[in-house]
């Protein structure tokens, strides 16, 4: 083959006739060529860009849920002690009734209020990163987010399936359960 042949063969921008429409159809102009890339790579471009604002939703979603529970592991380390502030008013209150003829009742009543706002200010500080105590007394029994530790026989049919009593709050942090709350719970007397 000499080089001129090989001239023949070869394709140029110019050449109207070589320019074929992307179904096989007949040849395209040079600027209707122009226009059919061009609505490729625009196509292609758009299919990019909602590739790209996927990926930056995803990063972001992904950014909020890390940030929303940094703390998680903090809050976790943190419950034990609100458990101590539980039971440490709960035994105040039992030491109150028994010291009302003590000498020292002022003193001891004074202990117990700074327990208690303590306990006040620690349960304010983590409600105001999201964390929420649950358990009450008379709410009805959720196994989702109560531990029924025992059960308790009651006569009164509005107390069926209720907490009758709460041994240890549970906890929830920003809607993700951490700890459930262990609860008695009424029912029926058989």
């Amino acid at each position: 083959m000499s080089t001129g042949e090989e001239k023949k063969d070869e394709q140029t921008p110019d050449d109207v006739d070589n320019v074929v429409d992307m179904n096989g159809a007949e040849p395209l102009t040079p600027e209707a060529a122009f226009a059919q890339k061009e609505a490729k790579f625009t196509q292609e471009l758009l299919y990019q860009r909602a590739e790209f604002d996927n990926y930056k939703k995803r990063i972001l979603r992904e950014q909020d849920s890390a940030i929303k529970f940094a703390n998680e592991r903090f809050v976790r380390e943190l419950l034990p002690i609100v458990d101590l502030f539980d039971r440490a008013t709960q035994t105040s209150e039992a030491l109150k009734g028994k010291l009302e003829t003590s000498p020292i009742k002022n003193e001891v009543n004074s202990f117990v209020v700074g327990v208690e706002m303590t306990q006040k200010e620690l349960i304010q500080t983590l409600g105001r990163i999201g964390v929420e105590f649950i358990g009450a007394k008379n709410e009805a029994f959720d196994p989702q987010r109560h531990e029924a530790i025992s059960e308790v026989e009651t006569a009164n049919p509005d107390e069926v399936g209720k907490v009758m009593q709460v041994a240890q709050r549970g906890c929830v942090f920003s809607g993700r359960l951490l700890k459930p709350a262990q609860v008695v719970v009424g029912r029926a007397k058989a």
